[in-house]
């Protein structure tokens, strides 16, 4: 179940993230795209950190090494950039508007949607909306039927059945609002905090009528996430890794969102991290195959409504206010909405096996016409041993054979004078 606390952590993590996206782009358009080297790349920054506002030490060294990745696999001048989240987004073939490459990237006429992802655990998507959450796995599915000239009588069965568990996880789960019992507790700690430090009666209260409502509601939450959910998402689980192809297509999709925008910005063809950048392009990218792997689909709930902001802020309407409706403050504060959250964590990602650079998928593809060549030319091998064997065959025949069995086989007529002695 996720608490409070680990709600705070990620909105702080969310205003950290864009921050790192501006700072990578902007300091790859000031490197032109040339410069790979770390401390060359740190002079860069040096004299233009009037760019860099407040950058930690943590973000300087993941934007260093993350534009060191990027500038060794593109080998491209870099003359704009942007972040995708604030500019304009076309409307989708399903879910809501949100934009699946976090930057862009300009050379020249041409345009590269990255998207960005820090040191830590890797999300591959996240999704309350309920057509959001339905799309990804609908329309990823779709195109492989649409789009393979494999026999699909070996999918359909596995394509049906994912498709009738998504269907049922989006109508009963995602999105779904749900009551909870807070604990007494959950809002002790703002009374370290200045703001409060007058209101402690107004916490103390609350605190109190907290564990009065908890006895007159159901735990509904705790309920769903017991009883459904966890049944549900095993589920799922199970029958995504059954088949490795249908889940490449799934988290190809979920990774880029290249169906959703129909191939065009905002969605995603790369991903660029400290630890290197990779080629997302197709569901056969040695990246997407890896991270379909090694990452976990899952069913998580978030904080409702004014929380998501902070408890602060969510208490802030209720102080200094005479003749409080208590059932309001908890109705308010105790809603928790249930999402699809697909990730894995920081091990499993720096465990990958890709090989980063721009050139990958053409090794790949060398590799693969090596490979042709070498079975021709075992197949060519393996048709001269034949051939050879068929010789050897023949010669031993000849030798075994009298000189009345070669005449009468090959019809030799003998035209000559026999001279007997």
């Amino acid at each position: 179940m996720k608490n409070f606390k680990t709600f705070v952590t990620e909105v702080s993590a969310q205003k950290a993230s864009k921050d790192f996206e501006d700072y990578i782009w902007q300091l790859a358009v000031l490197s032109g795209g040339k410069e790979t080297n770390v401390n060359k790349l740190e002079k860069v920054l040096d004299k233009n950190e009037d760019k860099f506002h407040n950058m930690s030490t943590k973000h300087r060294g993941q934007t260093l090494d993350a534009v060191s990745h990027l500038n060794k696999f593109f080998k491209k001048k870099w003359t704009k950039g942007y972040n995708a989240n604030f500019a304009k987004i076309p409307s989708p073939v399903y879910g809501n508007k949100s934009a699946k490459a976090d930057i862009v990237l300009e050379s020249g006429s041409k345009k590269y949607g990255l998207s960005v992802k820090m040191a830590g655990d890797y999300v591959v998507v996240s999704a309350q909306n309920k057509d959001e959450f339905e799309g990804i796995f609908y329309s990823a599915l779709d195109y492989f039927e649409e789009n393979n000239s494999v026999d699909l009588s070996d999918y359909e069965q596995d394509i049906e059945n994912i498709k009738t568990e998504v269907k049922l996880i989006k109508k009963n789960i995602i999105g779904e609002t749900l009551t909870r019992n807070l604990s007494p507790t959950h809002f002790d700690k703002l009374k370290k905090e200045k703001e409060f430090s007058k209101n402690k009666e107004f916490l103390t209260n609350l605190s109190d009528q907290i564990e009065k409502q908890n006895k007159k509601i159901n735990d509904d939450y705790s309920d769903l996430m017991t009883n459904v959910v966890k049944t549900s998402q095993k589920k799922i689980r199970d029958l995504i890794d059954n088949n490795e192809v249908l889940r490449s297509y799934i988290v190809w999709e979920a990774l880029t969102a290249s169906l959703k925008y129909k191939r065009q910005l905002p969605f995603a063809e790369y991903v660029i991290s400290p630890t290197g950048c990779y080629d997302i392009r197709t569901p056969n990218s040695k990246f997407v195959q890896s991270v379909a792997k090694a990452s976990k689909i899952g069913i998580r709930g978030m904080v409702h409504g004014k929380l998501r902001s902070g408890s602060a802020k969510a208490l802030q309407p209720y102080l200094n206010k005479s003749n409080l409706n208590w059932n309001d403050v908890y109705s308010d504060l105790n809603k928790m909405d249930i999402s699809l959250k697909w990730d894995m964590p920081s091990k499993a990602f720096d465990k990958l096996e890709v090989e980063e650079g721009i050139f990958s998928d053409i090794w790949n593809k060398i590799k693969g016409i090596w490979n042709n060549i070498k079975e021709k030319i075992s197949n060519a091998i393996t048709s001269a041993i034949t051939v050879a064997n068929n010789v050897l065959d023949k010669l031993t025949e000849l030798k075994n054979a009298s000189i009345f069995d070669l005449i009468q086989s090959n019809n030799i007529e003998i035209d000559a004078k026999i001279k007997i002695p």
